[in-house]
């Protein structure tokens, strides 16, 4: 089990846990705000390559900016003490702290050998060549995935996922 704190209006950025597992948060204390999207979304977030996270900002969606986000439904949730939320294997997940809050997440292994072995290369394999990538190549390289992740968006506007 792994315990988050937060104060009011604390944010955890909208990404995807990169072991890809199953979780269930549970809130101890406080309320939060969670809203999740499906994982056959990644492209229309824009989710950098060789990562699991993403520039846009869901509270103030930009469509001219990220124009395949016009695409993309998320399920919007309000958590409070007691209250347990499943989230899926590979879902993305962004959390407000409504107001000051503990929660505790139990993780299970993904349900499909599919998402474990993509578990296993984000945390092994995918997070050490960004890393590795961005000590040499610095603001160059973080240009190079936003542009990738753009391609990729741009190539599913106006698709049905």
């Amino acid at each position: 089990p792994l315990a988050f704190f937060g104060g009011k209006g604390a944010v955890t950025r909208i990404h995807q846990d990169m072991d890809m597992s199953n979780v269930f948060l549970t809130e101890a204390v406080g309320r939060k705000r969670v809203v999740l999207f499906d994982p056959k979304y990644s492209r229309l977030l824009y989710r950098y390559p060789f990562g699991v996270h993403t520039s846009v900002d869901i509270n103030h969606p930009d469509y001219d900016r990220f124009p395949a986000l016009a695409q993309v439904r998320g399920y919007d949730f309000e958590i409070e003490a007691g209250d347990t939320l499943f989230m899926p294997s590979g879902y993305w997940h962004h959390i407000e702290y409504l107001e000051a809050s503990i929660g505790v997440s139990v993780r299970s292994l993904a349900p499909t050998v599919k998402m474990r072995l993509q578990g296993l290369a984000n945390v092994g394999v995918l997070t050490h060549l960004d890393e590795l990538f961005r000590w040499s190549m610095g603001q160059k390289w973080f240009d190079i995935k936003k542009r990738i992740a753009h391609k990729r968006a741009d190539s599913l506007l106006n698709v049905e996922v």
